[in-house]
């Protein structure tokens, strides 16, 4: 390093370079590792897997470099809604998924003006969460999360 290389040349109090230089290894590392995971993260592969019928969607096997990333992972997908998955183009499902969700939504709108009732209402309700849902697009959840 051209830092650590300064340092040893500089004229600092006694061991004040070598606790820089002790801290430059430090964030060195930090570096390193944050690449290292960055580099995880980018590497995961998607897998189809059978869901037993327990879906309408698929699901996914992921393997991860180390068990903090794994961690990582299970906290946010744990969340309400899981976390996004970013995709370079257009995923055909999901696309199909919005649309029919939202075809579904006007339909149960179209039915609670006509003849608002409670069983029309709940349908509007069932639909309206279905088409949040379809909007957040690709995300990873865990199997709690994915009723």
């Amino acid at each position: 390093d051209a830092l650590a290389s300064r340092l040893e040349k500089e004229s600092l109090p006694t061991g004040r370079a070598e606790q820089l230089l002790r801290e430059l290894a430090e964030a060195n590392e930090n570096v390193e590792s944050a690449e290292l995971h960055d580099g995880a993260m980018e590497r995961i592969d998607v897998v189809p897997f059978a869901g037993g019928g327990r879906s309408s969607g698929w699901s996914a096997t992921l393997q991860f470099h180390d068990e903090e990333d794994l961690q990582f992972v299970l906290r946010q997908a744990g969340s309400s809604n899981g976390f996004a998955l970013k995709a370079s183009a257009p995923i055909p499902s999901v696309e199909k998924a919005i649309e029919a969700s939202a075809s579904n939504l006007k339909g149960a709108e179209s039915e609670h003006k006509v003849y608002p009732c409670p069983a029309n209402l709940k349908k509007l309700a069932d639909a309206r969460k279905a088409h949040k849902i379809a909007l957040l697009g690709l995300r990873v959840v865990t199997e709690k999360q994915r009723k």
